[in-house]
């Protein structure tokens, strides 16, 4: 019997009697996403020493059988404000960058054929959109592309990273600039205190943070349906960008 454990907006979490984890995704839902989800967690996991769930072989399509990484988010750990628990978040974060997958998907070019496809941006914004990828350097880090507090699963101090579906190879800016996004909607005065920590720990500067935020804003036009609900985002990470910038 399967019990219910967390709700994202993709998809739903169980825990059965045996310990083990199935994040159950709707039926429209794309077969080949989640085969990508495995395929990379497979790589990460046979390359890498990054903390992740073990996978289990499981025959449903649109279900991922893995182990269970703990109730308890890094978010719920944020909230009670315990010292170093921003640096601990950024060092768990360096962790990842450390290596390279080659085999995985190219984030930056992954990033423009969405925008190109997406036919909700003009010519002029599609430029300006590839004059950011275009200043950065080419790398080739591991960066998950959906890293923030609630992606980290806690058992006895030790994290669990999940949903690795976005994950893929490029430059660490392009990770750090997806998370202080994320941050800046939820949690304004930690963003502030990453991006304070990427510069003291000589990981990125600010102005090369704040830079590539619209790349993510613009990704988040291309998910998003409801043109006001965009609007009011792109004005609450505006005025976070500008509070960055004092």
């Amino acid at each position: 019997m399967r019990k219910l454990i967390g709700e994202g907006w993709q998809a739903k979490v169980f825990l059965d009697e045996d310990g083990r984890v199935y994040k159950v995704y709707p039926d429209d839902f794309s077969i080949e996403r989640v085969i990508l989800e495995k395929q990379i967690m497979t790589l990460v996991s046979q390359k890498t020493n990054v903390p992740i769930p073990t996978l289990y072989e499981h025959d449903h399509p649109r279900e991922i059988a893995m182990s269970f990484g703990g109730y308890v988010t890094y978010g719920e750990n944020m909230k009670r404000r315990e010292e170093g628990v921003m640096e601990r978040f950024v060092s768990l974060q360096q962790q990842i960058h450390q290596w390279q997958v080659p085999e995985l998907p190219d984030i930056a070019l992954r990033l423009r054929t969405k925008y190109r496809q997406s036919g909700k941006f003009t010519e002029e914004e599609l430029r300006k959109l590839e004059e950011i990828l275009d200043s950065m350097k080419t790398q080739e880090n591991l960066i998950h592309m959906d890293f923030h507090p609630d992606n980290i699963l806690m058992n006895e101090n030790q994290p669990t990273i999940i949903d690795w579906v976005m994950a893929g190879k490029g430059n660490p800016i392009l990770d750090f600039a997806n998370t202080y996004t994320i941050l800046s909607m939820f949690a304004k005065r930690r963003a502030q205190k990453y991006l304070s920590l990427l510069e003291k720990q000589h990981l990125a500067t600010r102005i090369e943070v704040l830079r590539a935020v619209p790349l993510f804003l613009a990704q988040m036009a291309v998910w998003e349906s409801e043109y006001n609900h965009l609007v009011n985002l792109k004005q609450e990470i505006a005025k976070a960008i500008e509070g960055g910038k004092s």
